[in-house]
């Protein structure tokens, strides 16, 4: 039910088109020394809710993503102190949380670890010329998001 909504809401949202996605975790096979990467660093540009409590928020988003077929490897945010947050370590991600979705964007979906009733998705791709990168989570499989993170990238 969850995963429906999401996916009616990333579908809604995405009017992105472009890259895609995969492990997540950082594990590598017995291949990734022949993979190549596509990497993209995303500056954050709008955070809805705006949180001002917040004293150490995200600055930026780097985007690693196999090149083969634009599937999403690692999603790491910055924060303004320096450290850095990988999504895997705050999202589960299964085995078909991470695709193309119908407009052509990279898109991952997954579940919090420690609050299964959080889910979000990251969607990457091309809008209005620009590579975008948007976050957004969900509470109870509702399909209004709570939050939403919104950046522009650059390949790096």
């Amino acid at each position: 039910m969850m995963k429906k909504a999401l996916l009616a809401a990333a579908a809604a949202i995405a009017m992105v088109a472009g890259a895609a996605a995969q492990t997540m975790d950082g594990t590598t096979s017995s291949k990734e020394s022949d993979k190549t990467y596509w990497w993209y660093e995303c500056s954050v540009t709008k955070v809805t809710p705006p949180d001002k409590g917040d004293k150490d928020p995200t600055y930026k988003v780097n985007l690693y993503l196999d090149a083969s077929d634009n599937n999403f490897v690692k999603v790491v945010h910055t924060l303004r102190s320096g450290k850095e947050v990988s999504r895997s370590d705050q999202y589960a991600v299964g085995d078909d949380g991470i695709f193309i979705n119908k407009n052509g964007a990279s898109t991952w979906i997954g579940t919090h670890v420690k609050n299964r009733n959080l889910a979000m998705v990251g969607i990457f791709g091309l809008l209005n010329g620009k590579l975008v990168y948007n976050e957004l989570q969900f509470v109870n499989g509702k399909k209004v998001p709570i939050l939403e993170v919104n950046s522009v990238c650059h390949q790096i």
